[in-house]
């Protein structure tokens, strides 16, 4: 499977969207970030240039990863468990890339991400805020046509709220491609320096099961071309800012 590179009725509205610095994304709120995602690369294509930048400006970054990314390809070179592996393996590369802190890993099957986090997992993401001081909780947007990016936005909005958090900012992946797109509230770019852009474009390209033919035995596995790696990799970042418009 190749992903479609479409301009939807979000990229439309992004065209005219004002261009915002770290600070916004992060409430004015100082400390650390905490970006919260369904799959390893998310963190890559959505938000990769915010934490790199976040990283530069002196603020901890937690990537927290909620699935394993195990369903991607049907392989039995590569079956769900090794996959898994694989994907773990490569959040770290591309977080270590980023400049993020801590990498947490919650491991819950692809296409099977909670709308709201158990004791166990809100107890490991608040002992990460409470550690790096997080202010401010990124994660995807629940306009994205993915079941996993809807229930991580729910339970990210939850757990905000349980933890005496601000709302969580969100950062639209596939839903910028339809043209059903829900019209986004307070949307704003991000357009990242130099320095982040290249730190964004390696992260990407190591998710190497994801934007390469890694994976030889499942013709239909996911993997992104590159026309639609390079609109994530060389355009600015999206964001939904919480709150009224």
């Amino acid at each position: 499977m190749v992903t479609p590179l479409a301009h939807g009725r979000l990229l439309v509205q992004a065209d005219s969207a004002p261009v915002v610095g770290i600070e916004a994304l992060c409430g004015g709120a100082p400390g650390g970030v905490l970006a919260l995602v369904p799959h390893p690369d998310d963190e890559s294509l959505a938000m990769g240039a915010a934490i790199a930048t976040a990283a530069r400006a002196g603020r901890p970054v937690a990537v927290a990863c909620v699935t394993t990314g195990n369903r991607s390809h049907r392989s039995t070179r590569c079956p769900p468990d090794r996959l898994a592996r694989l994907r773990r393996r490569e959040l770290r590369i591309a977080s270590a890339h980023l400049g993020a802190t801590c990498v947490i890993w919650l491991g819950h099957d692809d296409q099977r991400a909670p709308p709201r986090f158990d004791d166990a997992d809100s107890a490991t993401l608040r002992a990460a805020c409470d550690r790096l001081g997080v202010g401010a909780v990124w994660t995807c947007w629940r306009g994205d046509p993915h079941s996993d990016h809807n229930a991580v936005a729910q339970a990210a909005d939850d757990f905000c709220a349980r933890a005496g958090l601000p709302p969580p900012v969100e950062a639209p992946v596939w839903g910028r491609f339809i043209d059903t797109a829900p019209v986004a509230v307070r949307l704003v770019r991000l357009a990242p320096s130099p320095v982040a852009a290249r730190a964004k474009g390696r992260a990407i390209a190591a998710h190497r099961s994801q934007m390469t033919r890694l994976i030889p035995d499942d013709p239909d596995g996911f993997v992104m071309d590159p026309a639609t790696q390079a609109h994530f990799r060389d355009g600015d970042e999206l964001f939904l800012l919480p709150g009224p418009p």
